[in-house]
């Protein structure tokens, strides 16, 4: 649906103020609406199916969103299947739902932002509806806790040094880049950057400013954990290195 493009690091405000007028005007998109329960859908019951989701609007972040298709009706009175989807969630959540049919189901909102849970509802007959709810996850008052998200590269790998009288070579560490700057506050605001790596290191070449977006560190293997702060909340993503060969990549959210 177009209205799903919500998450991100621009525009969330511009989606609260266009709900928040819809809402207020009472005005249909193609048949559809903004129902008082903060759900998106038909306003009248499509092909005699009635689509009811009951559940929060908006939560806290790191708690369980619970949703109930129960009180959805077939206009035959025929029995029901419930289809469930996360059709969008902010970049760099990792939740899924935890039941994708059944009459009820859930998830774990682990990142600050908009959430769209969908509901497919069917009979018997093959009729079918969807209906959709937004879900808001918020920090402190109505804040939005930034996200943090760590991309690991090895740069430069070092290479080993020979060892004595045709010894093994002697393992040798490589320079890593660990890149938070794909980071974001949707609502617009600076954040803090705090990094926090463990591991087996060369003790003459440490970790750079680790209030840096991006640092580097020469390592053998390691731990990176990065918080970052928008002044009222935080996150936090960690990642394991070594990347799998040189030049490689991955990403932790």
């Amino acid at each position: 649906m177009a209205m799903y493009g919500m998450n991100g690091r621009l525009g969330a405000k511009c989606k609260s103020v266009i709900l928040l007028t819809l809402f207020a005007a009472g005005l249909s998109l193609g048949g559809c609406g903004i129902f008082p329960d903060g759900t998106f859908g038909p306003r009248t019951p499509q092909n005699g199916i009635n689509v009811v989701i009951e559940g929060p609007s908006e939560i806290g972040v790191k708690k369980v969103a619970r949703y109930s298709a129960a009180r959805s009706i077939s206009d035959t009175g025929q029995s029901l299947t419930v289809a469930w989807a996360l059709a969008d969630k902010p970049i760099g959540s990792l939740t899924t739902i935890n039941s994708a049919t059944g009459i009820a189901t859930s998830f774990f909102v682990d990142k600050g932002g908009y959430y769209v849970l969908e509901a497919t509802v069917t009979d018997p007959n093959g009729a079918i509806n969807t209906k959709s709810v937004v879900l808001e996850a918020l920090g402190t008052g109505r804040n939005h806790p930034p996200v943090a998200i760590i991309k690991v590269t090895e740069a430069v790998p070092v290479q080993p040094q020979a060892g004595a009288g045709g010894a093994a070579p002697t393992p040798a560490p490589s320079v890593f880049i660990l890149d938070g700057s794909q980071s974001y506050d949707i609502d617009g605001g600076p954040i803090r950057y705090e990094w926090v790596v463990s591991g087996a290191f060369n003790s003459d070449l440490p970790m750079t400013d680790p209030s840096s977006p991006t640092v580097t560190v020469t390592a053998y293997n390691g731990v990176a954990s990065l918080r970052v702060f928008d002044g009222a909340d935080y996150d936090e993503a960690s990642s394991v290195f070594p990347a799998p060969a040189a030049g490689a990549a991955r990403s932790a959210q």
